[in-house]
């Protein structure tokens, strides 16, 4: 469903707005989405460290998942660190290389493979980890995050929500060059446009 919706929303953008589709190769995707995760870990346990550091245990901080998280990312190595930065360097050459090669280029993909995330009763009091859920939700996203290139996301429709009631919103994500916001801009105000005339739902408000 989310491919059939994105594949409409940049077939509008072909057909009417005068966009060009251009495959490209992107190196390192499942090594490169690894090295980003682990990245997030080291940070989390660098900034958690830090702000507990007058305590006694830093990691009673966070909830018990957040623990066994942390507790086994602040292992890693300095090798490991380094090993993750020279992968970082080589996708964003790649991507520089990319940027020249197809000016005014924007990397379009659905923001994530998945509707939502199902919420479970006791979620709130006692917290939850799903790292594969976690995992499937960073599919696209952690380009940006790991190279540092701007990214815009937008919605493009709506589609039931598997459980319980209501509609759920389904988006995607623009990436562009360094220091190139405004076409990312531009392609987001496009593409409400589309959200509101082209799409079957229009634009959904709350009921409330």
């Amino acid at each position: 469903l989310i491919q059939t919706m994105f594949k409409e929303m940049t077939g509008y953008l072909t057909s009417h707005l005068g966009y060009q589709v251009v495959e490209i190769h992107l190196p390192y995707l499942e090594e490169g989405q690894l090295a980003h995760g682990a990245v997030c870990l080291s940070e989390a346990v660098g900034k958690t460290h830090s702000r507990g550091s007058r305590l006694n245990n830093w990691l009673t901080m966070v909830n018990c998942q957040g623990q066994v998280l942390l507790s086994t990312a602040q292992h890693a190595s300095a090798m490991e660190l380094i090993k993750r930065g020279q992968l970082r360097q080589a996708i964003m050459q790649h991507l520089a290389w990319l940027f020249k090669q197809h000016p005014g280029l924007i990397i379009l993909p659905p923001t994530t493979p998945f509707l939502g995330w199902e919420i479970h009763q006791d979620d709130a009091r006692f917290g939850l980890s799903d790292g594969n859920v976690c995992w499937n939700s960073t599919r696209y996203t952690w380009l940006a995050n790991f190279s540092g290139i701007p990214s815009v996301q937008f919605p493009i429709g709506y589609a039931s929500a598997p459980c319980g009631s209501g509609k759920l919103p389904v988006g995607a994500m623009g990436m562009g060059q360094w220091g190139c916001e405004e076409p990312l801009l531009g392609l987001a105000k496009e593409a409400a446009t589309y959200l509101c005339e082209v799409s079957p739902d229009g634009r959904l408000r709350p009921q409330h």
